[in-house]
């Protein structure tokens, strides 16, 4: 019996584990074919088990705020009212020209998007 039980808690554990992986490390580490139209994140993403890929997408209005000129991960941030020419400039790192600031801001969408089991959250 205490076999068993030990099975069925590092079973869940390993379980537990892989999904926080996914979505702790962002979403690059399990995404692919990502781009930016408009205010949203589009992607190709894994799901827990790396059975099945599912296309995906975020409006980062929900994941980005302008502070100050400054980008920064913010739920409901709404970063598009203030910001313009915005473009993913190198894999993950997205830019823009925020108002409050004095030229480009730009933030690693890795730090404010992450992959749950196959789709893209803030």
């Amino acid at each position: 019996m205490q076999f068993t039980t030990l099975s069925l808690i590092i079973s869940g554990l390993t379980i537990f584990g892989a999904s926080t992986v996914l979505a702790g490390n962002g979403f690059t580490d399990s995404c692919s074919n990502y781009y930016v139209t408009g205010t949203d994140l589009y992607a190709d993403c894994l799901n827990n088990d790396s059975s099945a890929t599912y296309a995906t997408q975020v409006d980062l209005n929900y994941c980005l705020s302008n502070n100050g000129g400054s980008l920064i991960c913010s739920s409901g941030g709404s970063y598009s009212y203030t910001c313009s020419n915005c473009e993913l400039a190198s894999g993950s790192y997205f830019e823009c020209s925020c108002s409050g600031g004095s030229g480009t801001t730009g933030i690693d969408l890795n730090s404010c998007v992450g992959n749950s089991n196959g789709g893209l959250y803030c």
